[in-house]
């Protein structure tokens, strides 16, 4: 929406809200949340910084990425420290929240390996974990609740995603407004990807939202594709008449004058 924004207040009514989301991502000093908000970014500035040959945006992302460690960051840097070792007291439950985490993927894996076919069915890993935790993943959710097969089909349905964006652009060559929604897509595409990792989001709407979103796209710029096919296959078909119709009277006056 900034780059499609037609009016100065506009642009900066959206850059505004993109730094508000940014700060809330560090004040909530979730791991997970800032590789997801790294991943997302990487995207962006692959897209419309180096792709869009909008260079400034590289230095943008630098300085705010600066701006936001420095003054707001102090929280998610103590939990990442906490990570490998609690080194002081206010440290302990970021270590341990880490530790459990690993646990339960452990966890989670030998479900899977001991139930492979079917899982242990949706929302029963907390009963069977003896934790009451659920798996904090939503790749192994998936797994060791519904089986493998789920798996490979929750797999399927995230990669459709890519695969719709993918086809949208190709199809949209010349649509710049269809590639910067897909290009944004993306983005949100990877960021799920990524912090799917570390949250149980596989019974959500929302990323099931996100393959719809690129399945309408891909529509919308398949039809419009088709659309455009149809009418320069209608102008050369009227070129060509034009010109059998021009050189009708030509041939003609040859055979009159033969």
């Amino acid at each position: 929406f900034l780059f499609r924004s037609r009016s100065e207040l506009g642009k900066a009514i959206w850059a505004l809200a993109i730094l508000v989301m940014v700060y809330a991502v560090f004040l909530t000093a979730s791991r997970g949340g800032l590789i997801s908000l790294v991943a997302a970014v990487a995207i962006c500035l692959w897209e419309f910084a180096i792709r869009g040959r909008r260079r400034y945006l590289l230095v943008v992302a630098v300085v705010a990425g600066i701006a936001f460690w420095v003054y707001t960051g102090s929280g998610v840097r103590s939990r990442f420290d906490a990570t490998a070792q609690s080194a002081h007291a206010e440290q302990g439950s970021a270590y341990d929240s880490a530790q459990e985490r690993r646990d339960l993927l452990i966890q989670s894996l030998k479900v899977t390996a001991q139930h492979p076919l079917f899982g242990v069915g949706p929302g029963n890993f907390p009963v069977v974990s003896g934790h009451w935790r659920v798996t904090h993943n939503s790749y192994t959710q998936m797994s060791s609740e519904g089986g493998l097969l789920a798996f490979v089909l929750y797999i399927m349905i995230v990669w459709r995603g890519f695969a719709n964006l993918a086809a949208t652009k190709r199809l949209s060559r010349s649509a710049k407004e269809t590639r910067v929604l897909a290009s944004a897509l993306r983005a949100s595409l990877v960021a799920f990807v990524f912090g799917s990792f570390f949250a149980s989001e596989a019974y959500q709407f929302f990323p099931y939202f996100f393959v719809a979103y690129t399945t309408a796209l891909y529509r919308i710029s398949a039809g419009q594709a088709i659309e455009k096919r149809d009418r320069d296959k209608a102008e050369a078909n009227r070129r060509r008449a034009q010109e059998t119709q021009n050189e009708l009277p030509e041939t003609e006056a040859a055979w009159l004058a033969y």
